[in-house]
């Protein structure tokens, strides 16, 4: 059947079909956001980025258990006097920006690329609750998409990697994994001829191990707050 055919088809997306797509998702989300109730651990970053001096968020980076990629992009709003919405607007950004790459760039079915946005978790969990995930998602996608040329253009690539290891701890250990792949692959490419079965059963098992790790990415909010933290 051609309709079944078309659906099915890996093909790129007609442009405009993505982009009405994308402008559809954009408004879903926003929606959905402007109605949505802050969770404590959304806040806090928030608050942390705005009030904390440079020493207290080293510390509390050092003592908290998450990196600060997501609070550095938070403090020049923060402290620029911008209101707390401006935080679910660029979370609302980032989560767009996963759902461009989607459209445009991934290899998945047109009825997997079209519907996938909408999901649960890539619609609300990882576009509404306004947390560092959302970035560690883009980054994950960033990435899937610079790996093909990893080799011949590993700057970016490592430039990506290293950006998602800074996202949250559970990032750091996927992060951890592909770059132990890159080096394990470089490796069995440096040592001549092709790559030992024994390298390439190690890049195997570390990329299973990557894929594993990011399904554990959490959903629910931490117990600890930042604000009890600076008290």
């Amino acid at each position: 059947m051609p309709f079944l055919r078309s659906i099915t088809s890996r093909d790129p997306l007609p442009r405009a079909v993505a982009l009405s797509i994308l402008v559809l998702y954009i408004i879903v989300v926003s929606a959905v956001a402007t109605h949505h109730e802050p969770w404590r651990d959304e806040a806090d970053p928030w608050l942390t980025a705005r009030d904390a001096s440079a020493s207290e968020l080293w510390q509390f980076f050092h003592h908290g258990g998450t990196p600060g990629l997501w609070y550095f992009l938070l403090m020049p709003l923060a402290r620029a006097g911008a209101p707390y919405g401006s935080e679910h607007v660029l979370h609302v950004l980032i989560a767009s920006a996963s759902a461009a790459v989607i459209l445009f760039a991934s290899p998945f079915p047109r009825i997997t690329r079209v519907l996938l946005p909408f999901s649960y978790y890539f619609g609300y969990e990882y576009a509404v609750v306004a947390r560092s995930y959302a970035l560690s998602v883009l980054l994950l996608f960033i990435i899937a998409t610079l790996h093909p040329r990893r080799l011949e253009r590993p700057i970016p690539y490592a430039i990506a990697v290293a950006l998602l290891a800074n996202t949250n701890v559970h990032a750091l250990v996927v992060a951890a994994m592909i770059g132990l792949a890159y080096l394990l692959e470089t490796w069995g490419r440096l040592s001549g001829g092709p790559e030992p079965a024994e390298s390439r059963l190690y890049v195997a098992r570390t990329r299973w191990f990557t894929a594993r790790s990011a399904s554990f990415i959490p959903t629910r909010p931490r117990r600890r707050s930042a604000v009890h933290f600076f008290r």
